[in-house]
């Protein structure tokens, strides 16, 4: 079970995950740039939010998109 701060943090990083996929059909996003656009996501979507738990949050969201 998950926690509505966790909740909010995995949806910033799919939708992060959207823009940056949206913005790769108009040409090449390096990791950096999609690093920036992940983060500043979550940071806008979760007060003291810490970078590790971009991280984590991807890792879940990929688990989920494999199953």
């Amino acid at each position: 079970m998950t926690d509505t701060r966790t909740e909010r943090i995995d949806n910033a990083v799919c939708a992060a995950g959207q823009l940056i996929s949206a913005l790769q059909e108009k040409g090449p996003i390096n990791p950096e740039q999609a690093r920036v656009l992940v983060l500043a996501a979550a940071r806008a979507a979760v007060p003291h939010f810490e970078e590790w738990e971009a991280h984590d949050s991807a890792i879940r969201v990929l688990a989920d998109l494999e199953k």
